[in-house]
């Protein structure tokens, strides 16, 4: 059997929407590894996947592989991979999220640029479906929730991720509480996704009664999100895991640009950004500075009210 390498970057986003490859992949007859250590907390979701965490090991498996699929992330890693590959360049196919020729002059014929109009899971899965020439696109990405779990069981939980790695791209905090009292005030039951590390700096979520589960592994957040209604966070990988669950999700960013590409795009939600019209010019950078600025609680409402009228009764599609 052909051995295959998908080598994601470093977010929990990137590497569920890399596994739309890694899926493909294993269909196709391979024996396929995905390297990824954040995704190793979900593997209860890819039962016939392997998924390792990158090791000093890492070059000479790749190596060792009959196809390698590199998510390029412009690191220093990405770039030691794909120049111990210079001699034979065949086995390795890089994917490029973003272009620029003065910075990617390593790219070869068969790597695969993507199209910043499109969001990355159809990106990544045109891509695949491209290395082999082939008609078959597909985003299934392999998650498949245990059967004993029952898909928004509690249809009237939503689940708020009021956080991310990068701070600047989170919405204000007291608009989230504010948002998530009004859900409150109308019969929602609301649910604060936080790391532990961060409960000290959201005291008020105890003050007005909203839930505050804690999760010691990444799939028993992927089985809560799964057995809750709908979905409300920042731009980051939470996102994306609602999004790959099929849970009707809105996304508040800071680039409506950005979010072309980096929506999530299993199952169609909402994005909130900052209108075009507010100036981003140079020396007045208020769109990108101050983006948190120009979206409120009664847009995330407005976008939640439509949401759940085409949701209340909907039944997920098909993994």
């Amino acid at each position: 059997m052909k051995k295959a390498c998908v080598v994601c970057a470093d977010g929990i986003g990137d590497a569920l929407l890399m596994m739309i490859a890694s899926e493909y992949l294993f269909k196709k007859g391979f024996q396929v590894t995905t390297y990824s250590k954040p995704l190793i907390g979900m593997q209860p979701f890819f039962e016939h996947h392997h998924i390792r965490a990158k090791t000093p090991r890492l070059l000479s498996e790749l190596l060792q592989s009959d196809l390698v699929i590199l998510q390029n992330d412009n690191s220093e890693k990405t770039k030691e991979i794909i120049q111990a590959f210079h001699q034979d360049r065949s086995k390795l196919t890089v994917f490029l999220p973003t272009f620029e020729k003065h910075k990617h002059s390593f790219v070869a014929s068969h790597d695969q640029i993507f199209d910043a109009k499109h969001p990355m899971a159809t990106n990544i899965a045109k891509s695949i479906a491209g290395v082999f020439q082939s008609p078959h696109v597909s985003k299934n990405n392999g998650i498949l929730p245990f059967e004993y779990l029952n898909y928004r069981k509690h249809t009237n939980r939503i689940v708020i991720h009021p956080t991310s790695k990068e701070v600047h791209k989170n919405w204000n905090k007291h608009k989230f509480l504010e948002t998530a009292i009004s859900l409150q005030d109308k019969g929602y039951e609301v649910s604060f996704c936080l790391s532990k590390e961060e409960h000290s700096d959201w005291p008020e979520i105890k003050t007005y009664g909203f839930k505050l589960p804690t999760f010691k592994k990444l799939s028993e957040l992927g089985e809560y999100i799964y057995e809750s209604g709908y979905f409300i966070g920042n731009d980051s990988g939470p996102a994306h895991l609602a999004s790959n669950l099929h849970i009707p999700n809105i996304v508040i960013s800071n680039s409506k640009k950005r979010m072309k590409l980096w929506r999530p795009d299993w199952i169609k939600g909402y994005v909130l950004t900052p209108s075009s019209f507010i100036p981003n010019l140079k020396g007045l950078r208020l769109r990108e500075d101050k983006w948190q600025s120009f979206i409120y609680p009664r847009h995330v409402l407005r976008a939640f009210a439509k949401l759940s009228r085409k949701n209340s009764f909907g039944k997920k599609s098909s993994f």
